[in-house]
């Protein structure tokens, strides 16, 4: 495969994790499928015959459209069982499982000597002292997020300083600090930019970076093996804990109760707790009282999406990083038209360059236009779901927590439909996704919605719901238009 090749199947890769979503782009790509261009045909090797036939049956339409945009043409999607990538993730499975059973070894020679006879029970190191005899956590990540790295805008100011702050003196301020925004506007490189710092400050620093799916795994596998102790033991002495993605935990009462106790511990050794998550703490669905009274304790800081002169820096030190200098008229067009998230940015960029190597020619405007005139097309269509709950909520006189809460009265479930359907119509966000984005809530409760308000729409039925003492009544077709003629200005 050329140089060419790889970086289309890349930048293919890249894009089909924008539309599936980093939740299921984490459980069934990431580390688990490889994807090689050979002449007219894209080959996905995946480890085994139960992820091929899922993957074929779940995700190849995905592939191939994502394939035929990227690649200008259409492209035969071929699984295969790759054996490289078996015994990959083989050996990660064995790996996790001897960590815990080593750590149970360590234990039994008197490691866990303090701890008494309660599971629930941890001693809890001082700090500074046995923490500090205790080897770093492994690097993990990729090593290009840094904070020197991250573009510093007005959409991220605030969660940028939070986390300088926290990576100079962690555990004194800010602390937790808990970072929300929608997919791919730089959490992660916020998260993995402070473990690096910290490290770097201080090489004894225990500090792991997790995602709230790993953390829920590894306690499963804990209660499984009889090894609880052993994870109580790795993470509560921690001196720095950074965990991605946590409004995982909604729905998982067990994991939720195991993570209150680990963060109880931080808590009171003042050791510094890093989150991130799609939502607001208080909009995270069946999330523990006691656990979103802890997360608003601290800090909350929203990313929002980079305006125009953030984005054409983004590009320009991207462009740099790989060694390109793109025109300034080529940035601003870029920046002009692709608006939605870092990561879609980053795949734009990676396209157009991607061509012009494929053409062997200048990156120019006419080159530019080119790469980018079916992603300019869809995005015509593709709105910010934030954008679009906000406007929702303004209009009915609601907030946007109600939104994507759980209450069922109709003056909240009625605009939650609505946004559910503009979203359905107006962003490239599947079912499973929008759901998930909406509270956690199941892609069956999107699609009834979705096709509760069409059929009104196609009835060009009456919407009643109350607003203070005064009825209103709108047609359904007029409402739908009217929202989404606000969203296009």
């Amino acid at each position: 495969m050329t140089q060419v090749q790889s970086q289309l199947a890349a930048a293919i890769l890249q894009e089909v994790q924008s539309q599936i979503g980093p939740t299921q782009f984490n459980n069934w790509f990431r580390n688990a499928a490889d994807f090689a261009l050979e002449n007219n045909e894209l080959r996905v090797g995946v480890p085994n015959i139960f992820a091929c036939e899922y993957l074929e049956s779940r995700f190849a339409k995905i592939i191939a459209d994502v394939a035929r945009r990227a690649a200008g043409t259409d492209l035969t999607v071929r699984f295969h069982i790759d054996p490289q990538l078996f015994a990959k993730r083989r050996s990660q499975q064995l790996a996790q499982t001897n960590e815990f059973l080593d750590q149970q070894a360590d234990r039994s020679k008197g490691g866990m000597a303090a701890c008494g006879h309660e599971t629930s029970s941890v001693a809890l190191p001082a700090r500074g002292t046995a923490a500090a005899s205790r080897p770093a956590e492994p690097e993990s990540g990729r090593p290009l997020l840094t904070l020197d790295r991250f573009v510093v805008g007005e959409s991220n100011r605030v969660a940028y300083a939070a986390a300088f702050e926290v990576a100079v003196q962690p555990g004194k301020s800010y602390n937790p600090l808990f970072i929300h925004g929608a997919c791919g506007l730089g959490k992660t490189h916020l998260l993995q930019g402070v473990v690096r710092a910290i490290r770097q400050r201080n090489p004894q620093a225990r500090v792991l970076y997790i995602t709230a799916e790993e953390f829920t795994n590894r306690y499963i596998l804990a209660v499984k093996t009889h090894s609880i102790d052993a994870f109580r033991l790795r993470f509560r002495s921690l001196d720095c804990l950074v965990i991605d993605d946590i409004h995982f935990l909604s729905h998982k009462e067990a994991t939720q109760e195991e993570f209150l106790h680990t963060f109880n511990s931080f808590d009171l050794a003042d050791r510094q707790v890093v989150m991130a998550s799609d939502s607001h703490p208080r909009e995270i669905a069946s999330l523990q009282d006691g656990l979103v009274n802890r997360f608003v304790s601290g800090l909350v800081a929203r990313i929002t999406a980079p305006d125009r002169q953030t984005r054409v820096e983004i590009l320009r030190r991207r462009a740099a990083r790989d060694g390109h200098g793109l025109p300034p008229d080529v940035l601003e067009f870029v920046a002009q038209h692709v608006t939605a998230s870092v990561r879609e940015l980053e795949g734009a960029l990676t396209r157009i360059l991607a061509i012009a190597a494929l053409e062997k020619s200048r990156v120019t405007m006419p080159l530019a236009r080119q790469a980018l005139a079916d992603h300019i097309t869809s995005c015509e269509r593709s709105h910010n779901l934030d954008h679009i709950i906000d406007t929702v909520a303004r209009h009915f006189a609601v907030s946007p927590a109600d939104i994507i809460g759980d209450g069922r009265t109709r003056s909240i479930s009625l605009p939650r439909q609505v946004a559910m359907l503009l979203a359905r119509r107006l962003t490239p966000l599947s079912y499973p996704d929008l759901g998930r984005r909406m509270g956690n809530k199941n892609h069956t409760t999107v699609i009834a919605a979705c096709r509760r308000m069409e059929a009104l729409i196609a009835a060009n039925d009456f919407l009643v719901w109350q607003e203070g003492s005064v009825e209103r009544r709108l047609r359904a077709a007029a409402l739908i238009e009217d929202l989404e003629d606000q969203l296009r200005r």
